[in-house]
């Protein structure tokens, strides 16, 4: 079974957009956060982008990478019937109910885990997608806590 992993962050006008780290230096070679830019304000990504380990690259593939940071809407597109684990970098609220609503818009809601590590901010993920069915992943405390 194949399940994809990824972090997801919310721009200054509301765009949930896959990306990991707290900066958009490593990728774009501009030093903001995504939470300070309006999504068609986000700069391109570079051509050539370093991985987080020494030694790891990852190189734009003309005619599949557009340059643009991916909205998880578009991932979602692409992936109808892939399990995909989302990581709420940071956890807010508002990033976290606007997952919910793409989750609940695409039908994703057996297929689709959201949540964060931190514990408090992962049970507010509980609560919210219980209604619907949406699963949440473990958080560092409980699996901590689990394997104890």
């Amino acid at each position: 079974m194949h399940i994809l992993e990824m972090d997801v962050q919310l721009t200054l006008d509301k765009k949930v957009v896959v990306h990991h780290d707290g900066s958009l230096l490593r990728i774009t070679g501009v030093d903001r956060k995504v939470s300070e830019m309006d999504y068609e304000d986000l700069p391109p990504l570079l051509d050539v982008i370093s991985g987080p380990f020494p030694g790891q690259s990852y190189t734009k593939k003309p005619g599949i990478d557009d340059g643009k940071i991916p909205l998880l809407r578009e991932v979602f597109e692409v992936s109808q019937n892939i399990p995909i684990n989302i990581d709420l970098k940071g956890g807010d609220a508002e990033l976290m109910f606007e997952v919910y609503k793409l989750i609940v818009e695409y039908k994703r809601e057996d297929i689709t885990y959201f949540g964060d590590m931190n514990e408090k901010r992962n049970v507010r993920a509980q609560e919210m997608g219980k209604d619907v069915g949406i699963r949440t992943f473990a958080s560092i405390g409980y699996t901590f806590w689990t394997v104890i």
